[in-house]
């Protein structure tokens, strides 16, 4: 083979491998000009259309326990934050001259009573005999009569001892139980006033919460008082802690402002038997005002472009600019009104770097 003959075989060659490498390169500048994207369905969900309001929390049930008379305080039976049973011992006041006072007259009461009683028997008995004599003629009417008179007025005076006894026995043991001063209601102990050997007369002593049922009260204006109705659900995130949430319901509201701010004050009901909230501390309240089904997309999914607001509909991996009508933001997710339906797919991820009509590459 002549040397022409082979340096034309080797161009060819180069030409179709150089051929070859930029057909490779132009199918790779095609592929790198899809850009990648994550996409989400369009879908219809329920919606809260809400307001904020800041609030604090109170127990629903707060009482406070006096001391009652003169005394000194024997002991102390809680603490702080100790849980407390209806009728149980908080704390006593000193007992030995109310328990010494209380053993004499009992045992002075008890003594009379009992002597009485046993003298109506006795003349039980006396009438019983008189009234055999009577019958034999033995004695006369007079005398059995007198016997009859006698027993009804010891009869009476007994009575008299009996209901004496049980009524001052009663006080007494009022008096000896009063210094023994218990919890009205189940709850825990907010707070304790007093200490043991203390000289004390009508103070208060301990403060008792029970909040298993909370308030939570909140200021909110004239506009939004004027959205809200009795037994209106509210969304409570305890010191803003949205990972932790209830519901509560409205259980009053006033009807003039509190103060010149013209706020008006709003108390909401709130089950708490898990304790998750604790008197005093603030909290976030969502007034529900409204709640619908609605299509609800991620916000990031949206992008402004010049005054409008518009989405990227996927169809065969190519990006379609929508415009969309935004309604009221949830958490992370924003209604839209108008410009999209139900079962549409739309970017997601990487929608912020599209343009109408770009080409597309989902990844997950």
């Amino acid at each position: 083979m002549s040397k022409k003959l082979i340096l034309i075989y080797t161009l060819a060659i180069f030409t179709l491998l150089l051929t070859a490498c930029n057909t490779d390169e132009a199918s790779d500048a095609v592929e790198e000009k899809r850009v990648p994207i994550t996409v989400v369905t369009v879908e219809e969900n329920d919606l809260n259309e809400t307001f904020l309001s800041l609030g604090r929390v109170e127990a629903k049930t707060s009482v406070t326990v006096e001391t009652g008379g003169i005394g000194t305080v024997q002991t102390v039976s809680v603490k702080a934050g100790d849980e407390v049973k209806k009728n149980e011992v908080l704390f006593t006041l000193d007992l030995e001259d109310i328990q010494a006072n209380y053993t004499i007259t009992e045992s002075q009461l008890r003594t009379i009573r009992d002597n009485l009683k046993r003298q109506v028997t006795n003349m039980e008995e006396q009438v019983r005999q008189n009234q055999l004599l009577y019958d034999n003629q033995a004695i006369s009417k007079n005398v059995l009569n007198q016997s009859i008179e006698s027993l009804e007025q010891l009869k009476n005076q007994y009575s008299d001892a009996v209901i004496n006894y049980n009524t001052r026995v009663s006080n007494l043991r009022e008096d000896l139980e009063s210094r023994k001063v218990k919890s009205p209601i189940d709850g825990r102990v907010a707070a304790v006033y007093i200490e043991k050997n203390q000289s004390v007369q009508n103070i208060n002593a301990i403060e008792i919460i029970n909040d298993d049922e909370v308030i939570a009260i909140t200021d909110v204006t004239a506009s939004q008082i004027n959205q809200l109705v009795i037994d209106g659900p509210v969304i409570i995130h305890p010191d803003g802690n949205r990972t932790s949430e209830c519901i509560g319901n409205i259980v009053r509201f006033n009807e003039i402002p509190k103060d010149s701010r013209g706020l008006y004050e709003v108390e909401v009901l709130i089950c708490n038997e898990d304790g998750n909230l604790r008197t005093g501390e603030y909290i976030e309240a969502y007034y529900i005002v409204d709640q619908r089904r609605a299509l609800l997309v991620p916000k990031s999914a949206t992008k402004s472009v010049g005054d409008e607001s518009v989405v990227y509909v996927i169809e065969e991996n190519s990006a379609i600019e929508r415009i969309v009508k935004l309604g009221i933001t949830q958490d992370n997710s924003v209604e839209i009104l108008d410009g999209l339906e139900a079962g549409e797919v739309i970017a997601l991820r990487g929608s912020k770097y599209l343009k109408d009509g770009d080409k597309t590459k989902i990844i997950e």
